[in-house]
């Protein structure tokens, strides 16, 4: 299948990129042991090639404007925050992240950035596994692994974007070692870590990713005249079959979530929107600065830990990426973090309406619907820093780019 035309930037060779990648997932998984160091050298090795063979790397397009707005919003809201100096702090680590990504989505190619992160993700799975750290999970009394992470969500989130990125390259792969070692043998890795970590999230995560691809390569089966109009009807099939449920009182809802072991209130977070909705509306238009709300001092903050018995304000959020979005950085900050995902939906879609299942389209909606279902009920695109954003901001910038470069 085509994968597209390189961008105008000049390319770095395929092993320095996969090396450079897999480093950065490592460095990002376990740097927390070692204070300062780890983060200095992460951005040392992508912040080096801001001038990379006599090319300006952050040459300013159109592509930078939603993820740069973004960023800029974060930081400005130093300015209204109740606490600058952890606003300036994170704001400039999340932006500092977010150059990362644009350097690593112009530098090299598709295929050598999904090659890292396989690989880079296999090994932290594999030292994840290795570890043999488990924690029981409060609501259901299950062991859940959790490694050196700490956090069950954590490693199936990992392993949810090594599982997706593993199972598509086996169609795109040339070779047999290439399906077995860089394919099967990470998919069957992050299968195993996705049923220890008992992350109902990123399991449904991870499906729902590989059901959109499913739609999508039934879509490029018709003719290109005909795959808007099918989708549409597609679109008006969901639609009735959901007010039929609606209409015959079927709690859907509440049946998938018996499926999946979950009671009702998603393990009290339900209570939890409800908290963000009445703090984002004290402070509609500003919020109350990135990552200034669940800061020690502050009052609402120091209220809900107690409430849910949480021990400190680290790690702790409001379980939901746009409502977190709207209490730190208000109507605005919940805007944009919506355009986001609306972007990355509508451009790599009609990519694949237009000229079918091209590599970099696939990649490029499987990776948002993953990210997407996640935003439901984790915060993870907010940053500041970790594997999980440093990936969806390089697929994201890449999809701007490569879309831009097509269309020309």
């Amino acid at each position: 299948m085509e994968t597209g035309k390189l961008l105008s930037y000049p390319q770095m060779s395929e092993l320095k990129a996969i090396i450079l990648v897999a480093l950065s997932m490592l460095i990002m998984s376990f740097g927390s042991f070692i204070p300062v160091l780890p983060t200095i050298l992460f951005f040392a090795l992508w912040l080096s090639h801001t001038y990379y063979k006599k090319t300006f790397i952050f040459y300013p397009t159109y592509s930078l404007l939603p993820v740069g707005i973004f960023v800029s919003l974060c930081v400005f809201s130093t300015l209204w925050s109740d606490f600058q100096s952890s606003t300036l702090y994170f704001s400039i680590m999340f932006a500092a992240v977010i150059a990362c990504s644009i350097v690593a989505s112009r530098i090299m190619s598709l295929q050598s950035f999904v090659r890292g992160c396989i690989i880079g993700i296999s090994i932290v799975l594999i030292v994840t596994l290795a570890s043999g750290k488990y924690e029981t999970v409060f609501a259901t009394g299950k062991p859940a692994l959790v490694g050196f992470f700490g956090q069950k969500n954590m490693v199936g989130s990992v392993a949810a974007i090594g599982f997706f990125l593993s199972f598509v390259s086996f169609f795109y792969a040339k070779t047999l070692k290439e399906k077995l070692f860089l394919c099967l043998f990470p998919m069957v890795l992050a299968v195993i870590c996705l049923h220890l970590s008992l992350s109902k999230t990123s399991l449904l995560a991870a499906l729902g990713a590989l059901g959109v691809l499913s739609l999508a390569y039934f879509l490029s089966l018709f003719p290109s005249g005909l795959r808007l109009i099918i989708l549409g009807l597609i679109a008006l099939l969901v639609a009735g079959f959901v007010l039929l449920i609606n209409g015959l009182n079927i709690d859907l809802y509440g049946m998938v979530l018996e499926a999946l072991d979950k009671n009702p209130s998603l393990t009290g977070r339900t209570l939890v929107w409800d908290n963000a909705i009445e703090r984002g509306l004290e402070r509609p238009l500003i919020g109350y600065g990135y990552e200034g709300f669940w800061r020690a001092g502050q009052p609402y903050a120091d209220y809900y830990l107690q409430l849910y018995a949480a021990e400190d304000t680290a790690g702790f959020h409001f379980h939901n990426l746009y409502l977190q979005a709207f209490v730190d950085l208000g109507i605005f900050g919940l805007f944009f973090s919506l355009i986001l995902f609306v972007l990355a939906f509508s451009k790599s879609m009609n990519w694949i309406i237009r000229h079918g299942m091209v590599m970099h389209a696939v990649f490029f909606l499987g990776i948002t619907t993953l990210y997407f279902i996640r935003s439901l009920t984790e915060v993870e695109l907010l940053g500041p820093t970790g594997i999980r954003v440093f990936v969806f901001y390089t697929f994201f910038q890449k999809m701007l780019e490569f879309v831009n470069e097509q269309d020309r």
